[in-house]
């Protein structure tokens, strides 16, 4: 996609930072969205939607495009089908081992 080298891969999107701090993402070559400060405040917007939203940081913003806490490393379906949170503790998820420091968990509904 890119010749950046990605800030960190979450939910299956690769996350690049801009200079002034926003972040976008990508699935594969497939743009997933982006969060941006505007001088004001933190707006972020996920593909395929039209408008962007007002959201209450940069963390919110990352969690309303890829639809869920970005620190949260673990494979999504083997972490909500094991039981015993082996698969977290395996993958060292900050989100799952020490809960998401926005209570971002699973902005999937957003905007409400």
């Amino acid at each position: 996609m890119t010749g950046f080298k990605p800030l960190l891969t979450t939910h299956g999107i690769d996350l690049f930072e801009n200079p002034d701090g926003g972040v976008f993402g990508y699935r594969g070559r497939e743009y997933a969205g982006s969060t941006w400060h505007t001088g004001v405040e933190w707006r972020a917007r996920r593909m395929p939607e039209e408008f962007d939203y007002r959201v209450a940081s940069r963390h919110s913003g990352i969690a309303y495009f890829v639809q869920g806490c970005p620190d949260c490393v673990c494979v999504q379906a083997i972490c909500r089908a094991d039981d015993t949170g082996e698969h977290c503790l395996d993958m060292s998820c900050g989100f799952c081992l020490n809960g998401c420091s926005e209570d971002e968990h699973d902005p999937s509904g957003w905007p409400a």
